[in-house]
């Protein structure tokens, strides 16, 4: 039997098929076959909770969960049937798509409240403190900030990939959830790092509040993105003039 189109597939790849029994609830919930792809696509999140947790110097921390995790991704893809790595390719298209919103409504996010309330901090600060802890110290300053920038975007946008890769369903819900692991991670590591004695409140409303529209904002972007590729339920077809429906067993003519 010929291959199906990989075009044909929901782009969340959970169709079921009929007469095969109920996956249980992990395998509803989650593409567990897409899973070695996805910690390497949260490699800068690892690295950096690792420089800050024990020291080790970020671009060290970086290469070495790199070196780990590719040859994961690697055998998680080989493993993959062609039409499940076209699916995976669409998927972390609309991760990607998504974790640029979201890192954009994060920013966005707390650029605002550092602007209506006193926080007691500039949150974008910690760019500098990105960029250092990748580049080193004594570097010029626009080399300093790229660095930092570009690892925040890649860390928010390698997060939201993982989740599109991962999650079956995206929802907003299941988007704020993600986003506020994130921050709890982010208000338990962070404090002895940067620095918050005298503005711990503000860097809690901060966090908590722009890790909440994170998670909201890509949960509605991937679903919305997969929702509108899906295509519809064969019941719902339209009839197509010079198609034919299947006959009944047993019927004449």
């Amino acid at each position: 039997m010929a291959d199906a189109d990989e075009g044909d597939g929901p782009v969340g790849g959970d169709q079921d098929v009929a007469g095969e029994p109920s996956p249980g609830v992990l395998a509803d919930l989650l593409e567990t076959r897409r899973l070695l792809l996805v910690p390497l696509l949260m490699a800068t999140g690892v690295a950096l909770v690792v420089h800050v947790v024990s020291d080790v110097p970020l671009a060290l921390a970086l290469g070495v969960t790199v070196a780990i995790l590719l040859p994961l991704a690697v055998v998680g893809w080989v493993r993959l049937r062609p039409a499940e790595r076209a699916d995976a390719r669409r998927r972390a298209a609309v991760g990607v798509v998504a974790g640029a919103a979201g890192t954009a409504a994060y920013d966005g996010t707390r650029w605002g409240l550092a602007e209506i309330a006193d926080l007691g901090f500039w949150p974008y600060d910690i760019l500098e403190v990105f960029g250092t802890a990748l580049i080193g110290h004594g570097q010029p300053m626009w080399a300093v900030l790229t660095a930092g920038i570009a690892l925040h975007v890649v860390t928010g946008v390698g997060l939201a990939a993982a989740y599109a890769l991962l999650l079956r369903r995206p929802t907003v819900w299941n988007g704020i959830v993600v986003g506020l692991v994130l921050g709890t991670f982010m208000v338990v590591i962070y404090p002895n790092w940067i620095g918050t004695e005298g503005v711990f409140g503000g860097f809690l409303a901060a966090t908590a509040v722009g890790h909440l529209v994170y998670g909201a904002a890509i949960g509605l972007v991937a679903m919305w993105l997969v929702g509108r590729r899906r295509p519809p339920a064969a019941a719902d077809r339209a009839f197509t003039p010079g198609s034919s429906f299947p006959r009944a067993a047993g019927s004449d003519g």
